[in-house]
């Protein structure tokens, strides 16, 4: 993957401070999903509008999460069912930033994603446990006491972050992809993930058009969603069967599903 990426020194650098105006915590998000035959193209057609983000010197960072769920995947569910107010949690680790948070995503009915996060030490991400300590925070935004989660899935890839120049926009572009649990191991090293965060909804984003450009279509997406799919065959995933395989034909060029 890094091969396509040769031309990221192109792009005008901009630091995590310089990023405080585009955080986005409460956003519009939209996705979609390419191959990393395609990852060079798309970077030369954006250097122009664009900054990249750039953390101790690294353009390419690394984020390891950590997601928690009932013993009968609620989260997942809800999302698999298409429930309208949901959430998501996870410790998330930003590596070249040495930073770790309990992180609660919700999505609204509304087609909004609000991020609320309490930072935790690098200890307390490594037991992998959401504890007393974390009472407060889980209990105000879930209603569920720590003990009723446990964790479902690890989650760990890389990302460039692009600030666009001129508008409230930030895209993340994700690859080297890897879900885990336990002994199993799942990797998807031809898919990318772009992710599209603004205040509103702008067509008008020059990242959009380039995806319009290259006939690269918006998609629903959770690498949450996908990881369980791929690690716990026997949960429910019907409702995900097109996007699993649409995915296993970008990755493996079949749609037989293939999993971990």
């Amino acid at each position: 993957m890094v091969d396509y990426l040769s031309n990221i020194e192109a792009f005008d650098p901009i630091s995590l401070k310089g990023m405080d105006k585009v955080k986005l915590m409460d956003r519009r998000d939209t996705k979609f999903i390419f191959t990393g035959s395609q990852f060079s193209t798309v970077l030369e057609k954006l250097r122009s509008n664009y900054s990249i983000l750039e953390i101790k010197e690294n353009k390419i960072q690394s984020y390891e999460s950590i997601y928690f769920d009932t013993a009968g995947f609620k989260f997942y569910m809800d999302h698999h069912n298409g429930k309208l107010n949901r959430h998501k949690v996870r410790f998330r680790k930003y590596v070249e930033s040495e930073l770790h948070f309990l992180e609660v995503k919700f999505k609204s009915n509304k087609g909004r994603t609000r991020k609320r996060r309490s930072e935790i030490s690098a200890e307390e991400f490594d037991m992998a446990e959401l504890s007393k300590v974390h009472d407060k925070f889980i209990g105000k935004r879930l209603g569920y006491k720590p003990d009723q989660l446990k964790p479902s899935l690890k989650v760990a890839f890389s990302r460039l972050t692009l600030v666009h120049k001129y508008l409230n926009e930030r895209v993340t572009l994700d690859f080297n992809l890897v879900h885990s649990k336990d002994e199993k191991e799942k990797k998807w090293d031809r898919l990318v993930i772009a992710e599209v965060k603004q205040d509103v909804l702008a067509r008008s984003s020059d990242f959009i058009s380039v995806m319009n450009e290259q006939r690269i279509f918006e998609i629903s997406f959770s690498k949450y969603c996908c990881g369980i799919n791929s690690i716990y065959p026997e949960v429910k995933f019907n409702r995900f069967k097109p996007r699993l395989m649409q995915l296993n034909k970008i990755v493996y060029g079949k749609t037989e599903l293939a999993y971990a």
